[in-house]
């Protein structure tokens, strides 16, 4: 007999879809990227700037505010013209 997966099982399926989609843009886009983020990528860092809440977040929302707002802002370290010693 064969399984089905529930309405929550269905939603972190489509949320892991999600984070594999924004991770494969990552490391695609790292070789454009520069060593070191622009002055108005590391300004949106102040996004976190919030008090911690006090009910659960969506993680549909904190995924992409995670990829939205810091991953601009990152070091990035294994693409060309990086010198690992």
């Amino acid at each position: 007999m064969q399984r089905t997966a529930t309405e929550e099982q269905q939603g972190e399926l489509q949320l892991l879809r999600d984070a594999e989609a924004r991770a494969a843009r990552y490391i695609a886009s790292v070789s454009e990227m520069p060593v070191f983020p622009a002055a108005a990528a590391r300004q949106q860092l102040a996004r976190f700037d919030e008090p911690l809440p006090d009910t659960r977040r969506d993680a549909t929302e904190t995924l992409a505010l995670l990829d939205e707002a810091d991953s601009p802002a990152t070091t990035v370290s294994n693409g060309p013209g990086t010198l690992a010693l």
